[in-house]
């Protein structure tokens, strides 16, 4: 269970971070400075939300995982009782 909390934890955080870079990326846009170094900047943060994204996804495909052993493992043990 300990492992499930801790996938969900970083699951949780990905999507704090993501939703963090996208909220920068907005505020770039609003910032009088030059267009190309505006765009540089929201390009970052989209390249790092794209990131943190992926992480996610496989964040999310650990859980997936972990809880479908989980919930074999417990057909497994109700079977043999």
């Amino acid at each position: 269970m300990l492992n499930n909390h801790n996938t969900l934890e970083n699951i949780l955080s990905e999507m704090k971070l993501i939703q963090l870079q996208l909220y920068l990326a907005k505020r770039c846009t609003k910032k009088h400075k030059s267009p190309r170094t505006s765009l540089i900047e929201v390009e970052s943060h989209i390249n790092h939300s794209l990131h943190s994204l992926n992480h996610l996804i496989s964040h999310i495909d650990d859980f997936k995982t972990s809880a479908e052993i989980n919930t074999s493992a417990r057909h497994r043990t109700k079977e043999t009782s």
